[in-house]
């Protein structure tokens, strides 16, 4: 059984105990010295929450992927009956529940100390004495919440509505339909932004079969249609990362700006460290593998000023403790049973 290890904060206190559906049970207990340093002087309102899995996935990516996305439905219930904020303070690991001596496992986490270098903006390079309409200023605005966004279904909602606006703005072509007895044709007088959106893709090169995607991606995330696995978060991130560059080139043109900092790749997958472990007949674990991944998209489309691109790239790497040995939180691990 999958165990998704986690810290969680919530406005209003949540009491400790179990809770579970068909496929996942969430374990609260509180966090104190017994298992973190200068834990009787944590908040209450952070939680440890361990979710554990019930269904038979193999993949630990893929467990990765349905643990966090139930987690978030909880805190999405909790953040309701409570009325007040929630949301994932930390992750600590992935990993079975238990292992037993002898036994080999994986364990994993999210790839934490990603950074990237970044170009001091000047005053004179945000030209804000250019004057800008309402509907430029929501622009604005939508990308801005694309990349505050915490999580990649928030940032493909922002990048698509900030799209679809620009549609709204400038398509010239109404959405017509017909009826299917007379066939007479009726405009609706609604904007094909669909339309608008997938020409701007194809304008920016963009594959066809992602461009047929975009607007089902966004609709499975609007209306709740979708099933939330490893692959469909892939389909997101990837898919992200051409909405946030096409929506960048456009706003840089109509604005008549110059955007300093870009990226020469966008990672598209929760980047994510995993172990190989041996758990040994003294109850304790030696690392056999450490593999770091880290899915990347190098960026195809035309920047609008070649002289003012910077090739950035993103950084990472294994977290080292001061021996050179992966660091591992020592409350990450799964429990060890059948040792005296």
């Amino acid at each position: 059984m999958w165990r998704l290890r986690t810290i969680i904060e919530s406005e209003v206190i949540i009491e400790l105990g179990e809770s579970k559906d068909s496929h996942v049970t969430f374990r609260i207990f509180e966090v104190n010295d017994q298992n973190t340093k200068n834990g009787s002087l944590t908040s209450p309102r952070l939680r440890y929450c361990d979710a554990l899995l019930s269904d038979d996935v193999k993949d630990i990516f893929e467990a990765f992927a349905l643990l966090h996305n139930k987690l978030n439905c909880f805190l999405d219930r909790l953040s309701l009956v409570s009325y007040g904020k929630s949301g994932i303070n930390n992750i600590l690991s992935i990993a079975p529940e238990s292992v037993k001596p002898n036994e080999e496992f994986e364990i994993a986490f999210p790839q934490i100390t990603i950074n990237r270098k970044t170009i001091n903006i000047k005053l004179s390079d945000l030209k804000y004495d250019i004057e800008v309409t309402p509907e430029q200023q929501r622009w604005e605005r939508l990308l801005r919440l694309g990349l505050n966004a915490t999580s990649e279904e928030e940032k493909y909602i922002s990048y698509y509505s900030l799209l679809e606006e620009i549609a709204r703005n400038e398509s010239n072509e109404s959405i017509v339909t017909t009826c299917t007895n007379c066939q007479h044709k009726v405009d609706t007088g609604r904007k094909a932004t669909n339309n608008f959106i997938r020409d701007l893709m194809e304008k920016h090169g963009i594959d066809k079969k992602l461009i047929k995607k975009a607007p089902k991606i966004r609709n499975k995330i609007a209306h709740g249609g979708a099933e939330k696995s490893k692959l469909f978060y892939l389909d997101v991130a990837t898919i992200n990362s051409h909405l946030e560059e096409v929506c960048l080139l456009e706003l840089e043109g109509r604005l008549n700006v110059d955007v300093i900092n870009r990226l020469h790749a966008h990672i598209v997958d929760i980047p994510m460290v995993k172990h190989i472990c041996l758990c040994n007949s003294e109850g304790s674990f030696d690392l056999i593998q450490s593999m770091l991944t880290i899915p990347a998209r190098f960026v195809k489309l035309t920047h609008s000023s070649e002289s003012a691109f910077k090739d950035q790239r993103a950084m990472a790497g294994i977290p080292l403790d001061e021996q050179g040995k992966p660091f591992i939180n020592s409350f990450s691990w799964p429990d060890i049973v059948g040792v005296d």
